[in-house]
């Protein structure tokens, strides 16, 4: 991350229950990362199932950021809406 931030705001990390739940270091990162940075995806390829794995992701960042639920889907949204808005 300390390499990443000669980049500037061009940066967004996404986090994915399917993907990222596997590791034991996912918190750790999660924590580690700004918050004004992340993301949650699903990396499901239908639809059926996504709005499981981005509440189980949401759920995951909120713990491990000591955040409630709400807190982390307003901050994570926020993060998209920029990104999306950066042409990312």
């Amino acid at each position: 991350l300390v390499k990443m931030k000669r980049w500037g705001g061009r940066f967004y990390f996404g986090f994915s229950a399917v993907v990222n739940l596997r590791s034991p270091k996912t918190a750790a990162v999660i924590r580690a990362i700004p918050a004004d940075r992340l993301l949650v995806e699903s990396d499901l390829v239908s639809t059926e199932g996504a709005e499981a794995d981005l509440r189980t992701m949401l759920a995951f960042v909120a713990e491990v950021r000591g955040w409630d639920v709400p807190t982390a889907a307003r901050v994570t949204r926020e993060n998209a809406e920029r990104f999306y808005a950066a042409g990312g």
